[in-house]
């Protein structure tokens, strides 16, 4: 008579490790679903606190001094290029600065996100601190051409692939409120 070989051990073991693979996918996919939520938040309640601004000035103060602590980020600022003329908004307050500098960083995607040595010349003297960063191209009328950008001191990233179209709302309904503000001048 043969003898009786049992898988059951085997057949447990192999269970117990793919409920454990299971479970770990799960968790991670309401942590992610958790972040994004919060993300999209942050973002709703940074546009809604700029939809009111009625010029340029306060719509500035709005995004670089308010933003940071809406958003969870270090820095905020925004360059744009108005008539032909290139200004950098950040903290300390409006700047001229080249046109070209605010077209080759909004160059390429409409979001680009690194993590660097240092900021973006644009951040003003922020750039020193910072460690990454998202650089988003801001979408608006014809009249309006530019780049915000979200800078952290960590290396942590700003955004994520996944968060992209969040942060491209973000720069698309920026440059709605800054063509809304150029147009009532």
């Amino acid at each position: 008579m043969g003898r009786v070989i049992s898988f059951e051990g085997e057949g447990v073991a192999k269970l117990r490790h793919r409920l454990g693979e299971a479970e770990e996918a799960r968790a991670n996919l309401a942590a992610f679903a958790a972040g994004h939520h919060a993300a999209t938040a942050a973002i709703h309640a940074a546009v809604v606190e700029a939809a009111s601004r009625v010029d340029l000035a306060e719509l500035a103060e709005t995004v670089t001094q308010r933003w940071p602590a809406i958003l969870g980020v270090d820095a905020c600022a925004f360059a744009l290029i108005i008539s032909g003329e290139g200004f950098r908004f950040d903290r300390k307050g409006v700047f001229s600065v080249e046109p070209q500098w605010i077209r080759s960083a909004g160059e390429g995607d409409e979001i680009q996100l690194s993590s660097e040595r240092r900021g973006d010349p644009l951040f003003g003297e922020a750039s020193g601190q910072l460690r990454s960063q998202a650089v988003i191209r801001i979408s608006g009328p014809a009249s309006v051409e530019g780049v915000l950008l979200l800078g952290q001191s960590s290396d942590d990233p700003v955004g994520s692939p996944e968060g992209n179209e969040l942060l491209c709302f973000l720069g698309r309904a920026l440059g709605a409120m800054i063509g809304r503000c150029i147009a009532t001048k």
